[in-house]
């Protein structure tokens, strides 16, 4: 299961969203979610888009909180 299959709802909602607001980044995001299955794959770089596309503070909440399996 990749990690957009993962995301929460509400998180997944925002970023559909933000297709129109951030269409590259948004579009970036979205192509790694669905390419990645863990959340250590993803790149320093590729978090602070996720966090920046979801207006949340990359500093107020660890990654693995995004997604429904959280541990």
């Amino acid at each position: 299961m990749t990690l957009y299959d993962r995301l929460k709802p509400e998180y997944k909602e925002k970023l559909n969203d933000n297709l129109s607001a951030l269409p590259m980044t948004a579009k970036e995001v979205m192509n790694e979610l669905k390419t990645k299955d863990y959340v250590i794959h993803l790149t320093y770089g590729t978090l602070v888009d996720i966090y920046r596309v979801l207006d949340k503070d990359v500093l107020q909440m660890m990654p693995y909180e995004l997604f429904n399996d959280a541990i």
